[in-house]
């Protein structure tokens, strides 16, 4: 039994992630078959799309939409966490779909490059890629271009937050991002770093040998570019809601973060759950669970009804 304070929906998450770039190819498939074996939610339907990436090699989309609308939708680009080495779990497809379902929008789900083989920038040019790509495919995936939102959990989270802050000439800006305790920084100085070395779900050690796998062969300006918290801020910056894990390594990094898209003018809403581990959305039963999807879904849905006309890329 974990010695910190857990809530007891998460009590039994007594295991930190085993994090070694030797599993990712072998914990790939089996994640994959059961994020398969997760039914699809009444109301929606699921296809599937091949987006060019990194270097031109493509990765597979999934899409979500409700079957009772028609239209041009709302968009949620959601890209899920793995410390940048693993495939989608089964939690994450479900708040794909919750999130379409609730939201009455288009999900898109990328399942983009991972390590060891592509370490950065591979992933963020995926994320730019299917972006772009959506774009693109508007008019053909019926989403509307004024009303794109970014989200992501942990590493996804990073994801989301490069799409966030892109100069991206004749794209529209995303209307808002969801930041789910998200990494944030290389440095390693905050005192949840130093505090949660050996946390469930995930802790500093694993964080730390996460950024030296991504960052392998990065040179300076890529170093800077790679971390939320160093790369270049452009205003007007999309609104954010950034929420994080009690017991979690990278607990004030979020913080740290939040201060700095206010320090910048952005406009944040941050919520800090409490009794909480990395990753605790896993418990999907939970009701602690469940009040921060729902309040997720409430302020995507805020970001989504506000957006007009996003500012565009320069």
């Amino acid at each position: 039994m974990s010695h910190y304070p857990i809530a007891k929906d998460f009590r039994n998450i007594d295991v930190s992630m085993p994090y070694h770039k030797l599993l990712f190819p072998l914990a790939g498939p089996v994640l994959k078959l059961m994020a398969h074996c997760v039914p699809l939610l009444k109301g929606l339907t699921v296809s599937k799309r091949s987006v060019p990436g990194f270097q031109g090699k493509p990765f597979s989309v999934e899409l979500y939409r409700p079957t009772d609308k028609t239209g041009n939708l709302p968009c949620v680009l959601l890209f899920h966490g793995g410390g940048f080495g693993y495939q989608a779990a089964p939690y994450h497809k479900r708040l794909a779909m919750a999130y379409a379902q609730q939201l009455g929008c288009v999900t898109v789900f990328p399942d983009y490059h991972l390590l060891p083989r592509y370490p950065y920038p591979a992933a963020k040019e995926d994320a730019l890629a299917v972006y772009q790509w959506l774009h693109g495919q508007r008019e053909d995936l019926h989403v509307d271009r004024e009303k794109i939102l970014v989200a992501g959990d942990s590493t996804g989270a990073v994801l989301a937050t490069y799409v966030a802050e892109a100069t991206l000439p004749g794209f529209s800006r995303p209307c808002g991002q969801l930041l789910i305790y998200p990494v944030t920084g290389e440095g390693q100085q905050t005192d949840s770093i130093r505090t949660f070395q050996d946390t469930p779900m995930w802790n500093s050690k694993n964080n730390r040998k996460m950024w030296k796998w991504y960052l392998k062969g990065a040179n300076a300006t890529q170093r800077v570019e790679a971390s939320p918290m160093t790369a270049p801020l452009r205003a007007p910056l999309p609104p954010a809601y950034i929420e994080t894990a009690e017991f979690d390594c990278l607990h004030d990094e979020a913080l740290l973060y939040a201060q700095r898209l206010r320090d910048q003018g952005g406009q944040v809403t941050l919520w800090e759950t409490k009794g909480t581990v990395h990753g605790y959305d896993f418990c999907w039963d939970s009701p602690i669970t469940q009040d921060s999807v729902r309040r997720r879904v409430e302020a995507m849905r805020e970001m989504l009804e506000k957006a007009a006309s996003p500012a565009k890329g320069i």
